[in-house]
């Protein structure tokens, strides 16, 4: 007898059983109950059975349970044995069919881990023999986990996923949550991410599932996949803090690759070494491999050489390529290029025969090897007469050995991943162009630390987009870690050096990358995108430096829709410069990699007008650009005490609305339009309804008050009742447009605008940080 049919039967009794008046009264006699006490009870009863049945009808077995027990304890109670005995009898069958559900996880659990021991024959059969005692049992959906299961350990992901999308709907399955968690796999397999972590969170909803931490484990894979290395690690901790999560070997060996990836070098080290000493952990070949590219990283290539000896000695690591490439990368690094030669070209074998679609690499550096040892070669000498004829030789040897150390740099800089950064915005700009009195009386006091120029970059997926690369520009975007393989457009809106200083460094720098790589150079190049004087001032130089007419466009303030790209829209307007006419602000119009639309605007050059608002409406992120005349910042009074408080307070104001503004604005919801009570930037703020203000370009002849600066504009408008996030930026303050978080400047994690602390530089002019609450402490 199935438990629904036991249920039914229970059900029925109960009304036959109100139906019979002398029944009830015999009941009533035994247990000295009134009848309506007793109606009560059987109401409350009937109720539980169908509670319980609902239960079981979503497979959800520990809550039918616990309804059925709790019905049997108040038949009992009340006397009523019939009842008590029929909850028993389902009870036991509810049992039976518990005992197989856990024999289907044990059989599951016991699969996965073989798998993961690379005991591939063993798991797969037992995969198939959870599949059959599955269909023996006459559960039809749960066989099908198992089933997709083989097929995902076979790669076939799309058959996986034809095979679990009918189960998940069904109420019928019992191992619910394993089959969401499989999905998962498959759509990631598939590289259909958005899909995976819908499948993945649609685990968790299951209260029955209790591998959670494999699937927080699946998700931090998933996220290294994308290259999003914080939400990585952030799932990765969390399958270490699930409990009774059994795999903490793979989790820290993969959160090391994360933050190898963000090139936390340390943290990096610290994960690889507890994954060591994981007993589970049945991939120390990979983990050896992991710590010697952290070592190379950090420029300890002998420390690197003797991991990757450790990961070849490891008895089942399959993949020696890896290793074998990395030794030989780390002996050119110390220039022991013979050593270096006979690793490449064991790498270039076995990548040969394993790895096919990634032997190009091999060869490039293969390549490399042999230029830098035919450049090392002593024409005319043998190597036993080089101490002996060092005073009197040709120095032509010395030059080329320099020559093979620094052509080399292009080539290591050519095959660097980048960050990684998906959908991201970028401030890189940290002072004016115009340079504070201060650095030429105390240049030992404030030269190196003094930022100027810069300019923007966003990312939307794998589009990047530089904005304005005016003055240390390229610095600033190289302190960052971006890589100029991470730039689709550049466009400039005005011909100042404040703009444009750097394009032709950006152009020298593309061509030099392209050279070494080939593939990229065939796709296309950057294309650049400039307002009407800057093209005309840039045509013939970027002519002369071999970028075609293809990849080189003007841009008319006036003209309403331009594309950057099928995907990228800009929507241009004039800003009103009286210098230059020509300059023009834009609203940028693109989808981030999840499919979500985003509207990014800016203005470059301009004075405060009233169509400023009206042009950006939709404002949820506004950057602005603050600046004052000099003439104006020198009437502070001097006096102490509330009166100069006032003055400055008025200067600041009147200032902010008389000189040049300067804003840059991030779009991304709606605003809404409100009075004006002031002018200039406070006006900006106040007739929008962002949700983070970013304030940056300041002018720093008046000194550095950028954090004091935006703390008044932030009590000012909580005077008025209204919160508002304002951040000062400067060269590395980072947002994601997925969810408007911070990066933290220590730990590079992006967390919410409540949780990061602005902190000064140790001088005047330094750079600003922008540190979580974990990295402040």
């Amino acid at each position: 007898m199935s438990i629904a049919k036991a249920l039914d039967i229970t059900v029925k009794v109960i009304i036959d059983i109100e139906n019979q008046p002398g029944v009830l009264m015999r009941e009533e006699k035994r247990s000295n109950k009134t009848e309506k006490e007793k109606g009560g009870i059987k109401d409350e009863l009937a109720g539980l059975l169908q509670s319980g049945q609902l239960a079981y009808t979503r497979k959800s077995f520990k809550e039918a349970k616990r309804l059925l027990s709790r019905g049997r304890k108040l038949a009992e109670g009340a006397g009523l044995k019939e009842d008590a005995a029929i909850f028993t009898g389902a009870i036991l069958i509810l049992d039976k069919e518990t005992q197989i559900l856990e024999t289907l996880k044990k059989l599951l659990h016991q699969a996965r881990c073989a798998w993961s021991r690379k005991e591939y024959g063993e798991a797969k059969r037992l995969f198939s023999e959870g599949k059959r005692t599955a269909h023996q049992a006459g559960w039809e959906e749960d066989g099908a986990v198992f089933e997709a299961s083989i097929l995902i350990a076979e790669s076939r992901y799309a058959e996986a996923a034809a095979e679990l999308e009918p189960v998940v709907t069904s109420h019928r399955i019992s191992l619910l949550g394993y089959a969401y968690d499989l999905l998962g796999e498959a759509y990631m397999g598939k590289e259909e991410y958005q899909q995976a972590v819908n499948a993945f969170q649609s685990a968790f909803d299951d209260p029955d599932y209790d591998s959670s931490g494999r699937t927080w484990s699946n998700m931090g894979r998933l996220y290294f996949k994308r290259n999003e290395f914080d939400k990585a690690i952030r799932c990765f901790q969390e399958a270490l803090d699930t409990p009774d999560y059994d795999a903490p070997g793979l989790a820290y060996n993969a959160m090391g690759k994360a933050y190898l990836e963000k090139n936390s070098i340390e943290q990096a080290l610290k994960c690889f070494r507890i994954a060591l000493d994981a007993k589970d952990n049945y991939d120390r070949g990979d983990t050896w491999d992991g710590m010697g590219l952290a070592y190379f990283k950090a420029g300890k290539y002998d420390k690197a050489i003797e991991c990757y000896r450790e990961a070849l000695a490891v008895v089942d690591y399959d993949t020696p390529g890896y290793a074998w490439f990395n030794m030989g990368i780390a002996y050119m690094r110390k220039e022991e290029l013979s050593q270096a030669s006979a690793y490449l070209e064991k790498a270039h074998k076995w990548y040969a025969e394993a790895e096919p679609a990634r032997l190009e690499r091999v060869e490039y550096f293969l390549k490399e090897l042999k230029q830098m040892q035919s450049l090392r070669r002593k024409p005319g000498k043998k190597p036993e007469q080089k101490k002996a004829a060092k005073e009197t030789e040709d120095p032509i040897t010395d030059i080329m050995e320099i020559l093979a150390r620094n052509r080399r740099k292009v080539a290591e800089y050519a095959v660097m991943p980048g960050t990684g950064y998906k959908d991201v915005l970028a401030v890189l700009k940290g002072w004016s162009s115009f340079v504070p009195v201060e650095l030429y009386l105390d240049y030992d006091r404030f030269g190196k630390q003094f930022h100027r120029g810069g300019g923007y970059f966003i990312k939307a997926g794998e589009r990047g987009v530089i904005v304005d690369p005016g003055l240390d520009f390229l610095m600033n975007f190289a302190s960052q870690g971006f890589h100029i393989k991470e730039v689709k457009h550049v466009l400039v809106s005005r011909d100042h050096i404040e703009h444009s200083a750097n394009l032709t460094s950006i152009v020298n720098l593309e061509n030099q990358w392209l050279l070494y790589d080939q593939p990229t150079r065939k796709k296309g190049r950057i294309t650049y995108h400039l307002n009407p004087a800057c093209h005309k001032t840039y045509l013939p130089v970027l002519a002369d430096m071999s970028v075609g007419s293809k990849y080189e466009r003007k841009i008319e303030p006036n003209q309403l829709s331009y594309f950057l790209d099928g995907s990228v829209e800009l929507d241009v307007f004039p800003a009103r410069f009286c210098p230059e006419p020509d300059t023009f602000g834009f609203v940028m119009n693109l989808r981030l990699e999840d499919g979500e639309k985003r509207r990014i605007g800016y203005i470059s050059e301009t004075d405060f007008f009233e169509d400023i608002p009206v042009k950006l409406r939709g404002c949820d992120v506004i950057m602005a650009h603050f600046s004052v005349s000099p003439s104006k910042a020198v009437k502070v009074s001097e006096a102490n005490g509330e009166c100069a408080s006032a003055e400055l307070e008025r200067v600041l104001r009147e200032t902010t609305g008389s000189d040049i503004i300067t804003a840059h604005f991030t779009s991304l919801g709606t605003s809404v339009q409100r009075p004006a009570p002031y002018t200039g930037l406070e006006r900006l703020i106040d007739e929008t309804d962002a949700k983070l203000y970013i304030v940056s370009k300041f002018w720093a002849n008046t000194g550095d008050y950028r954090t004091e600066f935006v703390n008044k504009l932030t009590y000012d408008f909580a005077n008025r009742g209204r919160k508002v996030n304002i951040l000062p930026g400067d060269v590395g303050c980072m947002v994601n447009l997925t969810d408007l978080s911070i990066r933290c400047s220590k730990c590079g994690a992006f967390v919410p605008f409540a949780e990061i602390t602005v902190t000064k530089p140790e001088g005047d002019f330094g750079k600003l940080a922008y540190f979580c609450k974990g990295c402040m402490g």
